[in-house]
């Protein structure tokens, strides 16, 4: 399928194959404001908006806690994307991310459990999730996932400072959002969805969006992302419908992300082939420091 006609709405038709492929990437619900003669994305929004009013229901409640007990509480992720850029309707969450300090992890723990959460821990869990805490809670049939944060990610300092906003929760600013949705698209996931390539392109669209470019400097170093910023450039410009704002990324492209990008073809973005040779190629070279990817590539294989 061609991207760029899909988020245009020029696609006349689908085949099983097709809406499967769409749905496996996430992208069913966001399609389903734009081809609303489609009963297998309205049936997907239907369940969508239910899942995030609840989500949003109880993080009202979680904050309210928080701010009760001096607790700072930043939502991240696909939930800071919920009503910045996406209809409750428009983005399913297979869980909601949360971040707070490493000095708040019992409290926001013993008000997980006073709201009914039951803490799930991963076996060998692998040094790169460390930092990270799930609680789960049925709401009638539907589950509710919170994955907890002590920091972004595994590199940095345990109190390294990020930048926060107020919008309906605290929040990434804008320069700090982006930077780490490309680090966890990136870095992290190796570009194996769509739906996260759709979160970057609505997020640096919206319009309101504010660019700090001296902060997006400062975190290009600290997170190691001159590369990854680069290859998503050049995925956006070719599949995506041009927006002005992605020029925004033309002063970060790199000939080595250039170059990694041509293998990221239509089909590999469509397919997302975690044992593929590309995706294993990827993984190892989208890192910006050689030593970095040899010991995430490492700790990655031994998980």
């Amino acid at each position: 399928m061609n991207i760029n006609e899909l988020f245009l709405g020029k696609k006349l038709s689908f085949s099983e194959d097709e809406l499967r492929s769409v749905e496996n990437n996430k992208l069913s619900y966001y399609l389903s404001t734009i081809y609303k003669d489609v009963p297998a994305f309205q049936s997907l929004s239907k369940q969508c908006f239910i899942l995030n009013s609840l989500y949003q229901e109880e993080l009202l409640i979680l904050n309210q806690r928080c701010e009760q007990s001096n607790i700072e509480l930043v939502v991240i992720k696909g939930g800071a994307l919920l009503k910045q850029v996406y209809q409750l309707n428009e983005r399913w969450m297979a869980d909601i991310d949360l971040l707070i300090s490493p000095n708040d992890l019992v409290g926001v723990k013993e008000i997980f459990t006073q709201l009914d959460y039951q803490e799930w821990s991963e076996e060998g869990k692998w040094k790169a999730n460390e930092h990270k805490f799930h609680f789960k809670k049925f709401i009638g049939e539907i589950e509710l996932t919170f994955e907890i944060h002590t920091k972004l990610t595994y590199r940095l300092d345990d109190f390294f400072k990020w930048h926060t906003v107020n919008a309906d929760f605290l929040v990434l600013s804008d320069t700090d959002c982006l930077a780490y949705l490309i680090y966890h698209l990136g870095n992290q996931h190796t570009y194996i969805s769509l739906h996260w390539f759709l979160d970057i392109y609505l997020y640096i669209n919206k319009s309101n969006f504010t660019f700090d470019e001296d902060r997006f400097n400062e975190l290009l170093s600290k997170l190691e992302i001159r590369t990854s910023t680069s290859i998503i450039y050049h995925i956006l410009e070719k599949h995506f419908p041009y927006h002005k704002n992605l020029e925004i990324f033309k002063r970060y492209s790199t000939l080595k992300g250039r170059f990694l990008s041509i293998f990221l073809n239509n089909t590999f973005l469509w397919s997302s082939p975690m044992r593929d040779w590309r995706y294993l190629l990827i993984k190892f070279l989208t890192q910006d420091n050689i030593i970095t990817s040899f010991k995430y590539t490492y700790l990655w294989f031994r998980k």
